[in-house]
């Protein structure tokens, strides 16, 4: 009986491999579009700012001109109308701050071709969107829940 005998190496995987990185080639033109949408992002997020601030101002003006024209009748509702201008408009300051770091960054990625400051763009840039799908989802839920009610107090 003849034996065959082969030499045999099993080399041992690597239990951790590092993951690959992915690089992108970003063209000339695309450095381009890049500022192009962080100028007009940044105009943007200096616009909310000057709405932001433009909110609070009226509900402080709704809040002390019934005072001032009408001092002898009931301001409950006017109250409330200011309080939820001043509301409206301080919660315009997170959005408006997500978007203003991701135009600067975007600015700074399409200018200098770095990778960091695109990284850090899109992660203000999903902030900022996130933001708003909350946003939504919360306003779309009270809108339903004040149909609702409504609805519920025609029929009693």
């Amino acid at each position: 009986m003849e034996e065959n005998s082969q030499n045999v190496t099993v080399e041992n995987p690597v239990v951790n491999p590092q993951p690959e990185k992915t690089v992108y080639e970003v063209s000339r033109t695309t450095q381009q579009h890049m500022t192009s949408i962080g100028k007009w992002s940044k105009f943007q997020a200096i616009t909310m700012f000057v709405v932001m601030g433009l909110l609070v101002l009226l509900g402080v003006a709704i809040d002390v001109a019934p005072f001032v024209l009408m001092p002898s009748t009931g301001h409950g509702m006017v109250i409330f109308t200011s309080v939820l201008y001043i509301l409206f408009g301080l919660l315009f300051f997170i959005p408006a701050t997500f978007l203003f770091e991701s135009a600067k960054s975007m600015i700074g990625a399409g200018e200098n071709g770095s990778s960091e400051e695109f990284a850090t763009a899109m992660d203000y840039g999903k902030r900022y969107w996130k933001f708003y799908g909350i946003f939504l989802i919360v306003w779309f839920s009270l809108c339903t829940l004040i149909l609702v009610v409504s609805l519920i107090g025609l029929v009693l």
